[in-house]
């Protein structure tokens, strides 16, 4: 087995790795207590008007976006392909717009029709749904480095999507056994990138979320949107902390572990944005939009931040929907819950 293929068969196990661990990755975090009114005087059982809206320039019928998880797979057997075409079926039938899981696979094996089939979802969901890639931001300067970014804008055109998640893990890559060490920030990678980009871009981090200082860099690039995925929902990091246990613990041995429980919660990451627009007025005319995820389990807590956002906002999901993506049918009902409540929650729910 060449160095190439080493790799990539270190990516397969990495991936299954993500899947098996997601439940065991759920950090706990404390969000405030909710500042909404109930009235019910006002309520009807009807579909309120806000739950459709703009997003991404497409209209979705609920504020709800599929995060991204999934990346292809070489290894027979898999179930990438079923939860990838499952979710896509999903956004179809109930109008949400979806994010891939990290199209890293394909930029290794281009020509590889059943990694090809697992990320070629746009037949399955349609024109009028947003639809996102995803890719690491240590790939992206790859990519800057070999071609500026070419290969990458090519591979989007055959995806049909709309848009490019760049996701920023450094703390996931230094725990990683295989991770990648940066030599330059993500700051500067994205620097690099801005003026070459071809489709609008979301940056998003993977569990841990971010702070002040990191939201306002991206403000102050004028990113095409956020995702919190912050504290609180599936770390990644914590992912590769379980994959190093489980190694260790073969090995007989104990690893020690300090920075699993670091980050902001979404509710800090909200916080952080109207601090930053109070403090400069400017920001306000941003043409940004925000998903807001990340360890928001209780449906209401995510209502409210979504609502109180700066900034256009829907609410994503990762970890819910892939526990219930082998079986269609358990997901389609899981989801169907989920919009009902929060349908309810427009009918029910005042701001103050």
């Amino acid at each position: 087995m060449n160095s190439r293929e080493s790799v990539h068969q270190l990516s397969i196990n990495r991936k299954a790795d993500h899947i098996n661990n997601a439940s065991q990755a759920q950090i706990k975090s404390t969000v405030k207590k909710n500042t909404f009114s109930y009235e019910p005087l006002f309520a009807t059982h009807q579909t309120h008007p806000k739950m459709q809206r703009s997003f991404l320039g497409k209209t979705l019928r609920a504020p709800l976006w599929i995060s991204s998880m999934t990346g292809g797979s070489l290894k027979e057997n898999d179930d990438v392909l079923l939860i990838n075409q499952n979710l896509a079926l999903l956004t179809r039938e109930f109008g949400l717009g979806m994010g891939l899981g990290s199209i890293r696979p394909l930029l290794d094996h281009p020509k590889d029709e059943k990694i090809q089939k697992q990320f070629l979802l746009r037949d399955i969901i349609g024109d009028d749904r947003p639809f996102f890639a995803n890719l690491g931001i240590f790939q992206l300067e790859e990519q800057l480095k070999i071609d500026r970014g070419e290969k990458l804008h090519q591979i989007l055109d055959f995806l049909r999507v709309d848009g490019l998640f760049i996701h920023i893990n450094p703390l996931q890559e230094f725990y990683q056994p295989e991770g990648d060490m940066f030599k330059t920030s993500p700051l500067a990678i994205l620097q690099d990138y801005m003026p070459l980009k071809k489709y609008p871009i979301f940056i998003k981090e993977v569990g841990q979320g971010m702070g002040k200082k990191s939201l306002q860099a991206l403000m102050d690039m004028q990113v095409d949107g956020i995702e919190f995925a912050s504290f609180g929902g599936t770390s990644f990091s914590r992912i590769e902390q379980l994959r190093r246990e489980k190694d260790r613990a073969n090995d007989g041995e104990k690893y020690p572990y300090a920075l699993h429980e670091i980050g902001h919660t979404a509710t800090e990451m909200n916080q952080f944005l109207n601090e930053i627009i109070a403090s400069n007025q400017a920001y306000r005319d941003l043409k940004m939009e925000v998903i807001v995820s990340g360890g928001m389990n209780h449906l209401v807590s995510a209502y409210e931040l979504m609502e109180s956002c700066p900034f256009p906002a829907i609410i994503g999901k990762a970890h819910d929907f892939i526990i219930h993506a082998k079986d269609k049918n358990q997901l389609f009902n899981y989801t169907a819950q989920v919009i009902n409540e929060l349908n309810m929650c427009y009918q029910l729910l005042d701001h103050p």
